[in-house]
């Protein structure tokens, strides 16, 4: 009973310490939704150069997309002549990043690593795209001019455009009913793989592989496993507590979120096999030399963050804490509520 104990009180405390800040993120999640025009992403990815790339993993970082559901946009984006280059750059940096896993990030882990987090993010993102756009081999690619087609300017799809758009969800609607719904799963998941790390494996237990050794086992795991960016952090939290080296926690991060193996037959449907598997090997190997780098340039200590009971124990009477984290739960609950009790199909992503 002490393990069942020490695993829902571990779950628990890296709940209670996340989810004020999961909150916070879900809501600016509502306002990008709200604000963000729909045509602002494709306006501002033309091209197919290395602007448009950097661009689009800067627009992707902040956009409120879990992995199951930046895929249709991003293929959504190149069937209208976006570049490989931005669109797969695009496919990466979207998932990886988010307003909700960039709060939680700096809620588990600091401002320093989360810094470190959001650059590499983007250096893989856009070493992706580059690498794709030298070295993919897409036959049914046109877009090397860098014009986006409008739906008008095809005469297959002029029909389309007397169609009306679908009315735009509100920011809270899109959070409360598709967003969270999406990946209430996955964050769930998260914490109790995280809490299940911190009672089955020691403190400084994984401190026992040499740097490289745990680099590569990260990314061998997060390339073929999906777990979105929100519910990688707390497990990464774990990781790095068991003796993980920092660099290895964030490829797992970086990995996790932006590959995914069941991806793969569409990828190869939609970008053709040579792209995919550039893909996946720019991700995989960019992903790792960052780790090195992270490894290099910094120690443990300075990511070292207090015991996350510890941290939670001053905060225990945070109002900030305790409304934050009620909040987010009666979210939560609605989430769970609109994925698996309700049967009108709205808000399921499988």
């Amino acid at each position: 009973m002490n393990i069942i104990t020490d695993f829902l009180l571990n779950t628990w405390l890296v709940y209670y310490e996340a989810a004020p800040f999961l909150l916070i993120g879900f809501i600016s999640a509502g306002v990008l939704h709200q604000y963000m025009p729909d045509s602002f992403i494709q306006k501002h990815l033309q091209g197919n150069g290395f602007l448009p790339i950097l661009k689009a993993a800067i627009i992707g970082t902040p956009v409120p997309l879990c992995s199951c559901g930046v895929v249709p946009v991003g293929l959504s984006l190149r069937e209208k002549g976006l570049g490989r280059g931005p669109t797969t750059s695009f496919l990466v940096a979207t998932p990886e990043n988010g307003v909700d896993s960039i709060t939680l990030s700096y809620s588990l882990f600091g401002g320093l690593f989360t810094g470190v987090r959001i650059f590499f993010s983007l250096v893989v993102a856009v070493c992706t795209g580059i690498f794709v756009k030298l070295f993919g081999d897409d036959p049914g690619d046109n877009s090397e001019a860098g014009e986006v087609k409008s739906c008008c300017a095809s005469k297959a799809k002029k029909s389309s455009c007397s169609t009306p758009a679908p009315v735009k969800p509100s920011g809270f609607n899109f959070v409360m009913k598709e967003f969270l719904p999406k990946t209430v799963h996955w964050l769930l998941l998260g914490f109790f793989l995280s809490g299940a790390i911190s009672t089955l494996i020691p403190d400084g237990f994984l401190g026992q592989l040499s740097a490289s050794q745990s680099i590569f086992a990260a990314a061998l795991i997060g390339v073929p496993l999906y777990v979105c960016a929100s519910a990688s952090t707390p497990i990464a939290l774990s990781l790095f507590l068991a003796g993980m080296s920092p660099g290895a926690c964030l490829v797992f991060l970086l990995t996790g979120p932006a590959s995914n193996a069941a991806n793969v037959p569409l990828y190869i449907k939609e970008l053709g096999a040579k792209t995919t598997a550039v893909f996946y090997t720019s991700i995989f190997v960019t992903a790792c030399l960052c780790g090195f780098m992270v490894d290099y340039l910094f120690k443990a200590e300075d990511f070292m963050i207090n015991n996350v009971a510890g941290h939670i124990h001053g905060q225990e009477h945070s109002l900030f804490a305790i409304i934050g984290t009620s909040a987010f739960s009666i979210a939560v609950l609605s989430a769970m509520y609109f994925r698996w009790g309700k049967r009108d199909g709205s808000g399921s992503c499988h």
